[in-house]
């Protein structure tokens, strides 16, 4: 799969889920995770494609239905679909907080870049 070169994988390595999960566990344990640069879950990557596929054939004049590809939509905007499935369990997920103090710093906000609510 490409997104695993992308990311520097290991030739060994076959399952993105599983070069996830092993960059995350690094990460947390170099105590100043980040998240932003974590190579994608399989299903955020599929996500990834359909929405890039959809994008070319408009490019190239097919018009395809871009809710069949990738895409949503909310009130009259089409935005990308970047996930099916939570990021992580519910409980992880309370326990994830970025480093910004008042206001969120939208450049380097950790939970922003993983998709989640500012904590701050």
């Amino acid at each position: 799969m490409c997104f695993l070169k992308w990311y520097k994988a290991p030739k060994r390595q076959t399952s993105l889920n599983q070069y996830h999960l092993q960059s995350f566990t690094r990460s947390v344990a170099n105590m100043k995770p980040e998240i932003g640069s974590l190579p994608p879950t399989e299903n955020a990557a599929k996500q990834h494609s359909w929405c890039t596929y959809h994008q070319v054939q408009q490019w190239l004049g097919n018009e395809l239905p871009p809710q069949e590809w990738g895409w949503k939509c909310v009130g009259d905007t089409l935005v990308p679909i970047t996930m099916e499935n939570p990021p992580a369990p519910e409980v992880l997920l309370k326990t994830i907080f970025c480093r910004c103090t008042k206001d969120c710093m939208i450049g380097k906000c950790g939970c922003r870049k993983a998709m989640l609510s500012c904590s701050a």
